[in-house]
């Protein structure tokens, strides 16, 4: 890890930790979705419950796995030493947006404009 910039040290350990965290969260998930309590209740009624339940497991499971993504490019991007450059447009990415979103690959201008070129599609 490189730590050239102001502050690394403590966004590489808030990555770390938040990826910690998502791990724990999706291997319950898993667990729930594999039914690691139990087999799904003999009640019909219940059943739809569950299985709606189940739904609900699988979006946060792929919620989950995308930040997990978002979290590795980031701290793989921490260890080439690029890490706070936009991706886009090749500008320091703002200290303040990386504090509120260390996962931060673009810049706030190119992230808005993505976010408008996403809409617009």
């Amino acid at each position: 890890m490189s730590t050239a910039k102001p502050g690394l040290t403590v966004l590489y350990e808030r990555l770390r930790e938040r990826r910690r965290a998502l791990e724990r969260r999706l291997g319950r998930v898993t667990g729930d979705r594999r039914r690691d309590g139990g087999a799904l209740d003999p009640d019909f009624a219940e059943q739809a419950v569950q299985r709606e339940n189940d739904e609900v497991l699988d979006v946060l499971s792929d919620t989950e796995r995308v930040e997990l993504g978002h979290i590795d490019a980031a701290l793989a991007r921490i260890d080439a030493g690029c890490f706070g450059i936009c991706d886009a447009c090749g500008a320091d990415i703002d200290p303040m947006r990386l504090d509120a979103l260390p996962s931060a690959d673009l810049c706030v201008d190119c992230a808005t404009e993505r976010e408008h070129t996403s809409a617009r599609s």
